[in-house]
């Protein structure tokens, strides 16, 4: 069999296909939702914080008199360079033989070879996509970015004023039972009007943080005021009792990912919570790649290049001597955060969250 066929299968544009319909790759992570994916010309990200804040009340003025001119209030324009990720994967001529031979017998031989082919190429999406989920909690859990891989050390700072990253000390911790929560979530919801009128309304935590709620007394004093020691089961009930003292609706969101040094990580830290308003907090921008710029749209025969998940582009490359098929896995994404004003952050425990 020629190895027209072999390069066949394993394009780009076969891969793609297979990554779209991957089930693993369909379980959106929470940051898909609070920062849709857009795509944008260029690799610079500007956008526009919102700063505008509460309307100021327009001025009173007399008949027949020229009206007072108001300045324009100020904005807060952000810029950032967009990182660039890319890894590759090489199937060479031994996997490419194997292949070969399986396909002269039956699907039933090749497709399982096949299949686990194209699920290595699969995880490198799949990093593409833990690569944006990874920032975008970054954002929602410190108001920066920051990854540190490869001799690249990738740092912003998204400017989050002080009242709206605090750290509570020991007597205000979760860690505490006595700690006075509700009046913690109460200022939070102030300074945020204060700042720009936004309602809070949403508190992300991950579940371990959640357990210390449990065990909070005023919280379960919310539940059972005759009872406060008495045990709490279910974690709908504690949830249900918070957002009718509080209005916020608590989030718990554990997805983990590894990281470039295979550690396993939880995307959104415990001991960490972040309280939100309504809507879409921001954008996760795509720019375009090197790959999608110069080979998507070029006669190279040597390579093709496909386009998924807004930005994210996978390409393959061709070679004859020795016979291979090389695939990378690119992508150039920053989330923007034009709710920034809008976000309270609170470090509520230790690293160490019990």
């Amino acid at each position: 069999m020629d190895t027209s066929k072999f390069f066949e299968l394993m394009s780009a544009q076969n891969i793609a296909q297979y990554v779209v319909k991957d089930p693993t790759l369909a379980d959106a992570y929470l940051g898909e939702a609070l920062f849709p994916a857009r795509k944008v010309d260029g690799l610079t990200l500007t956008y526009i914080k919102d700063t505008q804040g509460l309307p100021i009340a327009l001025k009173p003025s007399q008949f027949d008199t020229k009206a007072p001119i108001r300045d324009r209030m100020a904005v807060q324009a952000m810029e950032h360079d967009m990182p660039f990720f890319r890894e590759g994967m090489i199937l060479g001529e031994r996997e490419r033989q194997e292949l070969m031979n399986a396909m002269q017998r039956s699907p039933q031989a090749y497709l399982p070879i096949l299949e686990r082919l194209y699920d290595d190429r699969a995880n490198l999406v799949a990093g593409a996509q833990a690569q944006a989920e990874r920032m975008r909690m970054q954002l929602l859990s410190t108001g920066k970015i920051n990854v540190v891989a490869n001799g690249e050390h990738l740092s912003y700072d998204f400017n989050l004023d002080d009242d709206q990253s605090v750290k509570l000390d020991d007597a205000d911790a979760w860690t505490n039972p006595d700690a006075d929560i509700l009046e913690f979530i109460e200022q939070a919801k102030e300074t945020i009007a204060e700042k720009t009128g936004a309602e809070l309304s949403r508190m992300l935590m991950t579940s371990k943080t959640f357990k210390l709620l449990r065990q909070n007394k005023q919280v379960k004093a919310l539940l059972n005021p005759l009872a406060v020691n008495a045990a709490i089961v279910l974690d709908d009930n504690v949830k249900q009792a918070i957002e009718q003292a509080t209005g916020l609706t608590v989030i718990t969101y554990d997805k983990r990912f590894r990281d470039e040094e295979g550690k396993t990580q939880k995307f959104f830290p415990d001991g960490v919570v972040a309280l939100l308003p309504e809507g879409n907090l921001g954008m996760t921008n795509y720019g375009t790649t090197p790959e999608e710029y110069d080979l998507a749209n070029t006669s190279n025969h040597r390579a093709d290049v496909e386009i998924v998940n807004t930005g994210v582009a996978i390409t393959t490359y061709k070679q004859e001597h020795p016979v291979n098929s090389k695939t990378l896995v690119s992508q150039i994404t920053m989330p923007s955060f034009e709710q920034a004003s809008s976000v309270f952050i609170a470090t509520v425990a230790g690293e160490e969250t019990p």
